[in-house]
């Protein structure tokens, strides 16, 4: 039998951190456009909108 190597182990912080992933994810978000809406080329058009009720208590 051939000598194995045993996983290397990482710390890991107990509690959420979120500025060290969150401000880089939503940097490439911003700078890949995801935020920016194209104006209605037809602005004719009939339009709708879907009502949602506010969130209650009963969930």
């Amino acid at each position: 039998m051939g000598k194995t190597d045993a996983p290397t182990t990482t710390d890991i912080p107990t509690t959420y951190d979120p500025k060290q992933i969150e401000e880089r994810i939503y940097q490439f978000w911003l700078d890949s456009g995801y935020f920016h809406a194209e104006p209605d080329p037809n602005p004719e058009r009939e339009h709708f909108v879907i009502m949602m009720p506010p969130p209650n208590i009963t969930g």
